[in-house]
């Protein structure tokens, strides 16, 4: 587009010179066309930069697709939560059932997403022993976050299928976005002052993380998954005994 205006004027510019000198030599000739492109390349130069997004959002959603409302309520994250989302991962139990249903949604959802979106999809199955964050985990295990660590401009959000979407919403990523210093911003938490001091509860349905945030996550959470898990379960079995 913007070499054409040069071009125009060189069109113009030699048929003028020929017209009014005919006997116009090539080195005359030559240095026209060499100037226009100097002044296209100069042109092309200057032009002012496409907005670019500097940073990659990846949504990933555990799912136990074992109902038809758990899958609508996949449909709508997908319709409204993924305008800004880069790739899509639906992270459900490797089981034949499962396998069977999400390949059935994603293949009706051609006909209810747009195209852009329901290209981003991937599907991911795991063995379903850890709830959700293990499906999270293993999901973030085989994305092979850490050959990603060296980006900070890599996001993520981890959600379930325990969320209705009613509308468009980006702000948990625009949060990460804008306020720099964040690793973790939550959907909605409680304060917890029980112990003595003030913590935060941050509900795990729907969490965004930075590339930083993800890091911790996945060293805190997931390299100690099974020992976390274990351990809850058992001391909710030692007290239910009493």
């Amino acid at each position: 587009f913007y070499y054409w205006p040069w071009l125009i004027l060189l069109a113009a510019f030699l048929v003028n010179t020929r017209h009014t000198n005919p006997r116009m030599s090539m080195a005359q000739i030559f240095t026209a066309i060499l100037a226009c492109t100097v002044l296209t390349f100069i042109s092309i130069l200057s032009m002012p930069a496409a907005p670019s997004k500097n940073y990659k959002n990846t949504m990933i959603i555990a799912t136990y697709p074992s109902s038809g409302l758990r899958l609508t309520a996949i449909w709508s994250q997908l319709a409204c939560f993924t305008e800004s989302v880069d790739r899509i991962i639906l992270s459900a139990p490797d089981e034949e059932w499962s396998h069977r249903a999400l390949t059935s949604f994603v293949h009706r959802m051609k006909h209810a997403l747009p195209p852009a979106i329901h290209r981003k999809i991937n599907l991911r199955f795991f063995t379903n022993d850890r709830y959700d964050a293990g499906l999270w985990c293993d999901a973030l295990q085989e994305e092979n976050i850490d050959a990603f660590s060296k980006s900070e401009n890599t996001n993520y959000l981890l959600i379930n299928d325990s969320i209705m979407a009613i509308r468009q919403y980006d702000g948990l990523f625009n949060f990460l976005v804008s306020e720099k210093d964040l690793s973790l911003v939550s959907l909605n938490y409680w304060l917890n002052n029980t112990e003595g001091e003030d913590s935060y509860w941050l509900e795990s349905a729907a969490r965004a993380f930075s590339s930083r945030g993800i890091q911790i996550y996945r060293e805190k959470v997931c390299q100690n998954l099974n020992e976390t898990i274990g351990n809850t379960c058992a001391r909710k079995k030692s007290s239910l005994n009493r």
